[in-house]
């Protein structure tokens, strides 16, 4: 429905702040919320990530909204690394990037 993608389109782009304000890449952030280096964000790691990175008045039920929505359906809920790195490197000017760009990817 458009109240939900219209939350989670505002909470990436709240994530994206956030981790930009800290001075830390999408690739850092992620290496330090992944506490079991497993290359996904389970909710307990995806929920102590929103509370460091301080969503205001986030509940657990919002965590498992946006892993959800994240997540393959019918999976584990769960943030894999290479959907953490898509969703925080779209351009942050209110819209979200399209998926595929075809533009050149940066590694680092």
């Amino acid at each position: 429905d458009e109240f939900a993608l219209l939350f989670q389109r505002s909470l990436q782009s709240y994530l994206r702040g956030r981790i930009q304000s800290l001075g830390l890449s999408p690739h850092d952030a992620f290496a330090a919320f992944d506490t079991d280096s497993n290359g996904m964000l389970d909710m307990p790691e995806l929920y102590a990530a929103f509370e460091y990175l301080e969503v205001p008045q986030v509940s657990p039920a919002d965590v498992l909204r946006f892993a959800r929505a994240l997540s393959d359906k019918g999976a584990v809920p769960q943030v894999k690394y290479e959907v953490w790195l898509e969703i925080m490197s779209q351009v942050s000017s209110g819209r979200a990037a399209p998926a595929s760009s075809g533009g050149d990817a940066v590694e680092g």
